[in-house]
């Protein structure tokens, strides 16, 4: 029975591993956290560890709080930190378990090699590259976008992890299939000899890593900005700081002509905007009532439905706030003034309201932080383009940067010399780094090695100046193989020489055929020294080139065998080509940073333009090649072994060497020269990047000084959060924040300084939500619910602007029933012309042509939309409209790319209709649109993206995934309808689930059963229990095998394994007290617990022992009896104690 349970129990064991390998594609829904964390999170790594990216890893998040407030400023910052870095992290873990397939949302490079390390010129970062294929998506700028995170594994993620930031992408290394890459963490973990797996998540690092370290630095012993609204829900709000005083701001500039007329003040307290009537500034009342909340408010929350005029209002608050006379009261003092700071998500939307604001502020006072920037005007207003305007910080910033020049120049010019060195041949020039060289080059007791025909000479002639004849060797071959003998055939041609006679074959052999022994006068000595025609054979045979081997064996006297001794000790390999190409990269990255003439990329040199700067130099290392004399030798020249140091210093005079000595000599001058010339890069590489880390704190200065003379200053939330210590000095008064519903609650308070005094918060909660890249962390962890969304529903006080003059009603009715159930349309909307050549304004069009995804980003096109888009667009252009009224929009950047690629063929040249992605398009207009929405039909009946329609209040039925039907708000996912019927499915015991359709069927199945336990009756147990841990308490007896007793005790009870509960009752030998143990308790009789019993001896004094009978006799505790007629003993027991 036991035996059928065991097999029972492993069965039930093993049963759940026959999925595994569907399991291990299955990522564990991330569930919610609660109570305290055990680890501060100021103290995290913001770069994932290993034990992260584990797919049974649990992080500690909790859900961001919509309805209610935080307990403190830490648990706030604590919340928001873990809920944006498991954004970052669930990506990467996710695509560890992916990376095998081709799932769109991470991207997979596999077969990655890595070059060795070297400096990356532009920012003075140690750098790989790693070498990769480059799809379109990386030339597109999808993927591997300039600094974003990867993960490397060179064992399929199992325990290396190694990640990097992207950090070039430079258009040039990417046609070579390269990309720079920065490591996090241990550099000696990098090993270059490894291929590599690449991860990248869809998540951009960038956004994340200056949100977290914000997050992370805010000071504890301050409250955060704004405390008391984000963390605490307080509902009444005060006036500004800044307005506290009752001064008064000068409205004229956002009156209408008619008010200032009419009005004989234009000056007064917000506070009295009350008094006046919203026409007077050209306003509907809810503008106006935006208006005035805005600037009597700290924290002011206007939201405002598509075409409503939100950033109008916006603009008209900044623009009474920037006007002179309102500036100057705001910052009395004038070395203290505090810009105010415009924030956006996107880079787009920024631009946007900067343009606004640039229709009424000076050029000067406006600055663009960022780098990703398309619209020209506001391009003016760079921070890199007003940084040459600076003046004393400039100058300390351009003489840092004019010391780089130098030191490029000499990683360059060394770097030219190594590409020769490693090739083993080099240039006079480049030998000069070998101290050895030089002592030899230029000393005047020898014949100086001036050029590089010196130095070719040298390694392949044997003798400088001594007057030989040169025989010629195919002659000589000729005649001896015409029968003259060898030694004759070499007299007979030095003597043709001598005589300046023509050297004809023909001619010298019948003059002396016949000729056995030549006359003496016909000898001559040099022919005797000449190397013989079967040892040149033998050099020629072990790779020599002919004349090298005549000049080898000359060299030697024709000691063949000394040669061949010396030829045993050449090397079976020579130079270093692919480390060679290594450096002619490095200094091609040189030259490439050199050529840059963009400032803010760091360039050498000042901003002033000059011929020099704009000349581009070429790599000196093409200049130099191999002479062609020494082409045909360097083969064998390589292969000789380098001397030693002691060697090549006892040397004395290199002309008497013989040539393969010479070789040696000159390869270890080329090995000394490499180790200098690589020194000497150190060195320079070195004080470069010392260099810019100097440049990088000026640069940082330069920029502080240049922001803090500005009046309106723009950025990202990233870029907010990256420039946080910037803000913190320059203090920003004011914060405006455009689109402020789209943005990360994380982003908002990141986007804040201690020194802010009002914070505008303007967006619509109702049209766009942040979009966190881990979708369950949008719907179980509330981390799509943005700060103005959060507030809004918690009732803090807020104005919403009601009359559109954006879209016909026709159109606009589509969001009033909807959405908006107070929006208006405004009279102008109602009046406007029909679309010429249709016959609807609005109309929808279907068809049943399936589009096609892309599996490398999951981006999607439509064909068939893409032509009737472009079709569509023409029909409108020839019923009269211009170019500029008519927008084509896409859902999916596929689509737009296509439509791009296909405008020429379909509409002809100069028709530049403006084709976009609907998020790109964000708050402009346009007379016509055509939106193209992709999504249709698939196998998988999926729309994408396009199914969230948002905060709807309509109700709708819909069916859960248990076939339920339910009524719920149009823009609840049935993912979040919480399903209570009862669980109809059977657990694999084949009892039904108890748990409701929404809960996770239990793996322990509750259900109570009876059935046959361990001791052979039968009982009841719990249906998941084991049946060896359940126990029945049944008296019988039984039987112990070792000590015959037999005991009635429970039926579970093994007699073969549990001691025997019988009673000892033995009489102890030292006592003859009866043992108070169990037989089992003390191996069955043979040893006895320690006797409890009162000892009961007499002590010397006659009093009884009151001890235990195993312990030794204590003093007596009794007073003494010791007495005489006189008095008693004053001692009361034998311890001495009274």
């Amino acid at each position: 029975m036991i035996e059928k349970l065991e097999e029972f129990r492993k069965s039930q064991a093993e049963q759940p591993s026959q999925n595994n390998e569907d399991r291990k594609r299955l990522l564990p829904s991330i569930k919610p956290s609660y109570g305290k964390p055990t680890d501060d999170f100021r103290t995290l790594p913001i770069i994932p560890l290993a034990a992260e990216l584990a797919p049974d890893y649990h992080p500690f998040i909790r859900k961001a709080i919509v309805n209610g407030q935080y307990s403190s400023d830490n648990d706030y910052l604590d919340t928001h930190f873990r809920l944006m870095k498991e954004d970052l992290v669930e990506k990467f873990r996710e695509g560890i378990l992916k990376h095998e397939g081709d799932d769109y949302d991470i991207f997979v490079h596999r077969n990655v090699i890595l070059d060795p390390i070297m400096l990356h010129y532009p920012t003075g970062e140690k750098i790989h590259y790693a070498n990769i294929y480059v799809s379109h998506q990386i030339m597109n700028n999808k993927t591997m976008k300039h600094q974003s995170l990867v993960c490397l594994s060179s064992d399929s993620f199992q325990k290396d992890f190694l990640f990097a930031v992207v950090i070039d992408r430079n258009e040039t290394q990417l046609e070579e299939g390269k990309i720079g890459l920065k490591f996090e963490g241990n550099q000696f973990e990098i090993d270059i000899s490894k291929e590599y797996s690449m991860i990248e998540s869809s998540a951009f690092f960038e956004a994340y890593r200056y949100v977290l370290n914000t997050l992370q630095n805010f000071n504890t012993e301050n409250p955060i900005p704004f405390s008391k609204y984000l963390v605490k829900l307080e509902t009444e709000t005060k006036l500004p700081l800044y307005l506290r005083y009752q001064n008064a701001f000068d409205f004229s500039p956002v009156l209408t002509e008619l008010a200032k007329s009419k009005l004989v003040l234009t000056k007064f307290h917000p506070s009295e905007l009350s008094k006046f009537n919203c026409e007077y500034f050209g306003m509907n009342e809810s503008q106006f009532e935006a208006f005035k909340y805005a600037l009597t408010c700290e924290l002011a929350v206007i939201h405002g439905p598509p075409g409503t005029g939100k950033s109008y209002i916006g603009a008209e608050i900044a623009k009474v706030l920037l006007n002179e006379e309102n500036w100057n009261t705001m910052n009395p003092e004038k070395n203290e003034e505090r810009p105010m700071l415009v924030v956006c998500y996107k880079n787009h939307a920024l631009d946007q309201f900067l343009t606004q604001i640039a229709g009424f502020a000076d050029e000067d006072d406006i600055v663009r932080v960022g780098s990703r920037c398309k619209n020209p005007l506001i391009q003016n207003f760079m921070l890199h383009k007003k940084r040459p305007e600076m003046g004393e910080e400039r100058t300390h910033y351009n003489n840092l940067k004019n010391q780089i020049e130098p030191l490029l120049d000499t990683i360059s010019k060394n770097l030219e010399f190594l590409i020769q060195l490693e090739t083993g041949v080099a240039s006079r020039e480049a030998l000069c780094a070998s101290e050895n060289f030089a002592r030899f080059a230029n000393n005047i007791l020898f014949t100086k090695l001036l050029t590089d025909d010196d130095i070719v000479k040298w390694l392949t002639t044997h003798k400088r100046n001594e007057k030989e004849y040169v025989y010629d060797v195919n002659v000589i071959r000729k005649l001896v193989g015409w029968e003259i003998k060898e030694i004759n055939a070499k007299n007979i041609f030095a003597n043709v020489c001598k005589n300046n006679m023509d050297i004809d074959v023909a001619t010298m052999y019948q003059k002396f055929k016949s000729v056995k022994t030549l006359p003496s006068h016909l000898e001559n000595e040099n022919s005797k020294n000449w190397p013989k025609l079967p040892h040149i054979d033998e050099l020629i045979k072990l790779g020599y080139p002919e004349k090298l081997a005549i000049e080898i064996l000359a060299s030697r006297k024709n000691n063949i065998e000394g040669i061949r001794m010396e030829n045993n000790y050449m090397k079976a390999k020579y130079g270093h080509s692919e480390v060679a190409e290594i450096y002619k990269a490095k200094l091609k990255l040189i030259q490439d940073f050199l050529n840059t003439k963009n400032d803010d990329k760091d360039t050498v040199g000042t901003d002033i333009p000059n011929e020099q700067q704009g000349e581009e130099k070429t790599p000196r290392e093409m200049v130099w090649e191999i002479p062609e004399k020494l082409q045909a030798y360097c083969h064998v020249i390589l292969k000789a072994e380098a001397m030693t140091d002691n060697e090549a210093y006892n040397e004395t005079d290199i002309w008497k060497l013989s040539l393969l000595s010479r070789w040696r000599l000159y390869n270890f001058w080329v090995s000394e020269a490499l180790k200098t010339r690589k020194r000497e890069i150190a060195d320079a590489e070195r004080n470069y990047r010392h260099l810019k880390k100097l440049l990088k704190v000026q640069k940082s200065i330069v920029d502080l000084e240049i922001m803090k003379h500005a009046k309106v200053i723009g950025m990202t939330t990233t870029a907010a959060a990256k420039y946080q210590s910037t803000l913190r000095s320059i203090k920003p008064r004011v914060v405006i924040v455009e689109e402020a519903a789209e943005v990360f609650e994380a982003h908002i308070v990141t986007s804040l300084t201690e020194a802010c005094e009002h914070l505008i918060l303007i967006g619509d909660h109702k049209q766009l939500r942040p979009k966190p890249a881990v979708y369950n962390l949008a719907k179980k962890f509330n981390m799509d619910i943005s700060l103005f969304e959060r507030l809004i529903k918690n009732d803090f006080p807020y104005r919403m602007l009601n009359q559109q003059r954006r879209m016909r009603p026709g159109i606009s009715l589509l969001m009033k029933n909807h959405f908006y159930d107070d929006l208006e349309d405004h009279p102008s909307v109602k009046h406007r012309p029909h679309v010429y050549g249709i016959t609807k304004d609005l109309f929808f069009i279907t068809h049943s042509h399936n589009e096609t995804s892309n599996k490398l980003d999951g981006s999607h096109k439509n064909v068939y939309e893409v032509y009737y888009a472009l079709k569509l667009a023409k029909y409108f252009l020839q019923q009269g409209y211009e170019t500029e009224q008519i927008t084509i929009l896409c859902t999916y950047s596929d689509q737009c790319l296509a439509m791009q690629n296909e405008k020429l063929k379909i509409l002809g040249k100069g028709k530049e209709i403006l084709i976009e992605t609907v998020d790109n398009y964000q708050g402009e207009e346009s007379d016509i649109i055509i939106l193209s929405l992709v999504r249709s039909n698939n196998n998988d009946h999926k729309i994408g993206f396009l199914d969230e329609c948002g905060p709807c209040e309509v109700e709708v039925e819909k069916t859960l995934a248990c076939d339920l039907v339910v009524v719920v708000n149009c823009h609840v996912s049935t993912e979040k309808v919480v399903c209570t019927q009862s669980c109809n499915l059977l657990l694999k015991c084949d009892h039904k689930c108890p748990k409701t359709c929404s809960e996770e069927c239990s793996t322990f199945c509750e259900e109570v059963i009876t059935e046959e336990l361990t001791c052979g009756h039968r009982g009841q147990k719990k249906c998941g229990e084991d049946p060896l841990t359940v126990k029945r308490a049944l008296q019988v007896k039984k039987e112990w095998p070792l000590c015959k007793h037999t005991v009635d005790t429970l039926c579970h009870i093994n007699p073969d394994v549990e001691p025997c509960p019988h009673p000892c009752n033995k009489k102890l030998k030292d006592c003859e007290h009866k043992c108070h143990g169990t037989c089992g308790s003390f191996n069955q009789g043979l040893l006895h617990e320690p006797c409890e019993e009162k000892c009961g001896k007499q002590l010397f004094c006659g009093h009884i022992c009151e001890a235990k009978c195993f312990e030794a006799c204590p003093p007596c505790e009794q007073n003494c009896q010791t007495a005489c007629d006189h008095t008693s003993c004053s001692v009361r027991n034998m311890k001495g104690k009274k």
